[in-house]
């Protein structure tokens, strides 16, 4: 947990199709981060061996393309509109993936208990996938950054943060509000896109961390998410929004 793997993929279009050629390097970040104004000056005495969560940023549908080509190969906490994708639904159903329906009230208590289930699946049985989890629930420019929802942090146990770093010449990831085909037909004409993924090292609760931010939510797991978030914008420099502007 005391890496972080930065892989860069160059997307070409080749005669109409699209070629990713990925190079992977890992390296140590013990002076690069430190969590001690956040988790306590003896945070790294804890070693934590790989969590059963996943959180990343969101920027695209691309996000999740790229997550299934890691070598996490995780199931995916969802929107309950994926399972009406053709081919893509089979695929999300058949690693496991919880999904949830954000305005049923019901469906947001179930994907709670389904994500409770797969943490101690994993801590049974560590060869179980894990969860990735993109806490701010909906998709975001890569500049700023939504308060998390509690979901990921509702077990408060440790947490991979990820963080995905896209740049595109002339099309953006993040064009979402362009429909799906078309965008992904401009994201291929493009001449490269290039991915950075930065593995941060595990986050996990703390008294110190408890009690230094308490002022950042009132409940355990909404000071733990808060503070996650606060990570991520201080490590990457993010702004952090309430909400998407319309």
């Amino acid at each position: 947990c005391n890496e972080t793997a930065t892989t860069e993929i160059y997307t070409r279009s080749i005669v109409g199709s699209v070629r990713c050629v990925q190079e992977t390097g890992i390296t140590n970040i013990n002076d690069d981060i430190d969590y001690s104004p956040w988790l306590g000056p003896n945070w790294k005495t804890n070693k934590i061996a790989k969590p059963a969560i996943i959180i990343c940023n969101h920027m695209s549908w691309t996000d999740i393309l790229t997550a299934m080509t890691t070598d996490e190969f995780p199931a995916f906490v969802s929107s309950s509109h994926v399972k009406k994708i053709p081919l893509v639904n089979s695929v999300a159903e058949a690693i496991g993936s919880v999904f949830v329906n954000r305005e049923d009230t019901n469906s947001r208590t179930n994907a709670l208990e389904a994500i409770k289930t797969r943490v101690e699946c994993f801590n049974a049985n560590p060869n179980y996938p894990q969860l990735w989890i993109f806490p701010e629930g909906c998709t975001t420019n890569g500049k700023h950054m939504l308060r998390f929802k509690r979901g990921a942090f509702e077990t408060e146990t440790p947490v991979q943060p990820i963080y995905l770093e896209y740049y595109s010449p002339f099309c953006s990831v993040s064009y979402d509000t362009i429909p799906s085909i078309p965008h992904f037909l401009i994201m291929g004409c493009q001449p490269f896109t290039i991915l950075k993924i930065h593995r941060l090292p595990a986050i996990f609760p703390t008294e110190f961390m408890l009690e230094k931010y308490k002022e950042f939510g009132k409940t355990k797991s909404e000071i733990y998410a808060e503070v996650a978030r606060d990570i991520y914008c201080t490590t990457f420099g993010l702004k952090k929004i309430k909400s998407i502007p319309s």
